[in-house]
């Protein structure tokens, strides 16, 4: 089915609803904006997306805490599989040392060692065809670090990056989109073809 993929939105809700107008299926992939307002505003956002045209679907970011997020209609849980996709969200904030802890950080921003480990045993029994994440391999970091704001700033190595890279050892998926890392990026490397979409970029994929 035609889908539309979209960056990370970081608050720009109306940017986004423009974007989903008239779609019959879409997917944001992570860093929405829900936990930062209120709790009445995230319900007043999910309700506009109920409003649109079609199935508009949300997975998870660094910067949307799980216990906020999960309350929405539109979220996909982690490791969710759909027509051969795969869905993982979740990420390490570079930055969490300027972060407020239950504010604008939470701990379990990203999935435990043990969570990632059972998601790659479902990996390696479904070999999805596609995999819709927030995080990036740890394999594409050098080439993300050269065109992304992150620049050198990314100097340890996430649980979340190395649990993709194990799963690319298992099987290769036919497409990799994710986003997270501020830049734009469509190469196709070791068989796969990576897609990293920057802030309100998007693309559509016959998914």
């Amino acid at each position: 089915m035609q889908t539309r993929i979209i960056g990370d939105v970081h608050g720009k809700y109306l940017s986004y609803l423009k974007l989903i107008e008239n779609v019959e299926r879409s997917v944001q992939i992570g860093d929405f904006g829900f936990g930062f307002g209120t709790r009445g505003e995230a319900k007043f956002i999910d309700s506009l997306i109920d409003q649109m045209h079609g199935e508009n679907l949300i997975i998870r970011g660094n910067q949307d805490p799980p216990s906020e997020i999960a309350r929405s209609s539109h979220f996909i849980p982690d490791g969710t599989i759909k027509n051969s996709t795969m869905f993982i969200g979740g990420a390490s904030s570079i930055d969490r040392q300027y972060r407020i802890p239950g504010v604008d950080w939470w701990e379990d921003e990203q999935l435990s060692q043990d969570e990632l480990d059972q998601l790659i045993e479902v990996y390696r029994e479904k070999k999805p065809r596609v995999l819709i994440t927030h995080e990036a391999p740890e394999v594409l970091v050098p080439i993300l670090v050269r065109d992304s704001i992150f620049g050198s700033h990314v100097r340890e190595n996430s649980r979340t990056r190395n649990a993709f890279d194990i799963m690319r050892t298992i099987h290769t998926p036919e497409i990799h989109v994710f986003g997270h890392w501020h830049t734009h990026m469509d190469s196709v490397i070791g068989g796969t073809r990576f897609i990293c979409l920057n802030e309100l970029e998007y693309i559509d994929l016959e998914i």
